[in-house]
């Protein structure tokens, strides 16, 4: 019974998607930024996010800092996690890429309310391509 229990055992952790955890964020810059990625770069699918969000936790608005990662300046190395694989992952997406929304510290604080608010809010978006991934040894070095 005890072999049967364990080779049920291997089989179930053989069948698991594998997690991808080669891909890592790093702030050279010489601010505090708040970050969120996604394979899809349009200001509406990420608000779809943040509002599932606010819904679930039954917030009226939600801060830049509750959805958005803190990545301390020239200290903080993040790694991001798939399940299956980061080229597949990017495969799949719309745009082929990976999509970074960018806020600044200063604006960690503000509220999420419409689509409008997170437009505002976010002062960058850069795209990662799987080529780029593979040159830089799968880190995105933010920089400015």
């Amino acid at each position: 019974m005890k072999a049967f229990q364990f080779i049920l055992c291997i089989l179930l952790l053989n069948s698991c998607d594998k997690i991808d955890n080669r891909l890592k964020v790093v702030n050279n810059s010489d601010q505090i930024l708040y970050y969120r990625w996604g394979s899809d770069s349009t200001f509406a699918n990420l608000f779809k996010e943040i509002e599932e969000s606010r819904i679930a936790f039954k917030f009226d608005s939600i801060q830049v800092l509750r959805i958005f990662k803190k990545i301390e300046p020239r200290k903080d190395t993040i790694c991001e996690m798939v399940f299956g694989t980061w080229e597949n992952y990017i495969k799949k997406s719309r745009i082929k890429y990976i999509c970074l929304f960018i806020v600044e510290d200063s604006l960690s604080q503000k509220c999420i309310q419409s689509q409008s608010d997170l437009q505002k809010l976010v002062k960058k978006r850069k795209f990662y391509s799987i080529d780029y991934l593979k040159k830089y040894n799968w880190i995105i070095e933010i920089k400015e």
